[in-house]
């Protein structure tokens, strides 16, 4: 049995690095909210939406500008709420509830697609 401060460190551990995460995503959906698309010439402010760009092969969430906003606020979602479980849950309960919400990230460019074609 792993001692209770290992357990309460690692739940920590892991809301700090769902943080970060969420950070990064918020900075990401807030540039690429208002972003245009990169044309003939490539700037620092334009995004890669549709088959142009080192973006091409990256998956569904740049095939289009609705798909990346889309998944973005999906999962800024995801880790908002796991977040604010992680705080009314005990350790066990923080580590699970942070360990779906990394899972649905990472997972979400490959079951989204699918949830939405099912709507």
């Amino acid at each position: 049995m792993l001692p209770p401060r290992l357990v309460a460190a690692t739940g920590w551990l892991l809301v700090g690095i769902a943080t970060v995460l969420l950070a990064v995503l918020l900075i990401d959906l807030s540039v690429a909210w208002n972003a245009p698309r990169c044309g003939a010439d490539i700037t620092a402010t334009c995004y890669p939406w549709g088959a142009e760009g080192p973006a091409a092969d990256a998956g569904w969430h740049y095939t289009s500008r609705k798909n990346y906003l889309i998944s973005s606020v999906f999962e800024a979602t995801v880790l908002a709420v796991s977040l604010s479980l992680a705080v009314w849950l005990r350790s066990g309960g923080r580590i699970a509830a942070i360990v779906v919400a990394l899972f649905l990230t990472a997972t979400s460019n490959i079951t989204l697609p699918w949830v939405l074609a099912a709507l």
